[in-house]
């Protein structure tokens, strides 16, 4: 949620243990890509690594429970 534009951009990436360990070094290497190649008002404000994302019982993601991890 946003107080101005009303949602913000968020990106949520499954990574291994392996990344987990270098997840600053990952978050800040993501962010560059996409810097390069994406406009400033289409960029994430955040970018979080996860095990998995909340599914519910048909399969989707659970979108509410991701907007908690922030």
């Amino acid at each position: 949620p946003d107080d101005v534009m009303g949602q913000e951009i968020a990106a949520f990436i499954i990574g291994s243990e392996e990344e987990k360990k270098v997840e600053e070094d990952l978050i800040n290497e993501i962010a560059a890509y996409v810097a390069e190649h994406l406009p400033k008002h289409k960029q994430p404000r955040y970018i979080r690594l996860v095990d998995k994302f909340p599914l519910t019982g048909s399969g989707k993601i659970q979108k509410f429970k991701l907007v908690e991890l922030i």
